[in-house]
């Protein structure tokens, strides 16, 4: 469900890492198909979708784009994209925003360990 590696760009660079070694900055590029490694804020974005049924039960694929949006709810904003979602149109360049156990996917899964 976590992919194993991402396509990140640093110092100018492209590389591939292993998707543990994520960090808040790395710009990380995906395509159509690819799950998402982190929890992401869109920098940039072109015809972006994303598959967030698995976090909010949508039968559609959201359009993500770089817009800024006033939400309070991350689920909401048109700007992020979640740990373990689906790229399923296009693709985007965006800033990690997070990762490791302070995704939004963990912090749910903890959530509902509780009960």
């Amino acid at each position: 469900m976590i992919p194993a590696t991402a396509l990140v760009t640093r110092a100018g660079a492209a590389t591939k890492i292993s998707a543990a070694d994520l960090t808040v900055g790395d710009i990380v590029t995906l395509e159509t198909g690819a799950r998402v490694p982190a929890d992401l804020r869109v920098a940039a974005a072109s015809n972006l979708k994303v598959d967030k049924s698995m976090l909010t039960g949508e039968s559609e694929p959201a359009r993500i784009t770089a817009a800024v949006s006033s939400t309070q709810n991350a689920l909401e904003a048109p700007n992020m994209l979640f740990m373990g979602t689906t790229v399923t149109e296009v693709g985007s360049c965006s800033s990690s925003a997070g990762g490791g156990t302070e995704c939004d996917l963990c912090s749910l899964a903890f959530r509902c360990s509780a009960f």
